[in-house]
């Protein structure tokens, strides 16, 4: 669990990973209500942090941002964690949305 896998064994293929990322990046028109940060941390093992935040416009799920980080103790995250929120936070239509936080297990 939470280590990359190859594609047999993957939800997603690569293929489907790799055209969502090179898709062009939405403007948003008007500011959300809510954005939704999901976090899967790593519980100190190999594997990175990983942060993704999200919001909805007209239907669509927009990314907003998605980072991972080998981060090995607490300090590290909540740093990844802070730099990720002060991100949003720079975005003028993301600055007053309520923020969501979904996580997996601290």
């Amino acid at each position: 669990m939470g280590q990359i896998t190859n594609d047999a064994a993957s939800v997603f293929s690569q293929k489907l990973v790799d055209e969502l990322m090179e898709r062009p990046l939405w403007q948003l028109k008007t500011p959300p209500k809510y954005v939704f940060l999901g976090v899967d941390p790593n519980g100190g093992g190999s594997s990175d942090l990983a942060i993704i935040s999200m919001c909805f416009e007209n239907n669509n799920l927009i990314f907003c941002g998605a980072e991972t980080y080998p981060a090995k103790n607490h300090d590290q995250i909540e740093l990844l964690l802070l730099g990720h929120i002060r991100a949003i936070r720079g975005h003028p239509y993301l600055r007053n949305a309520w923020i969501i936080c979904v996580s997996f297990t601290f």
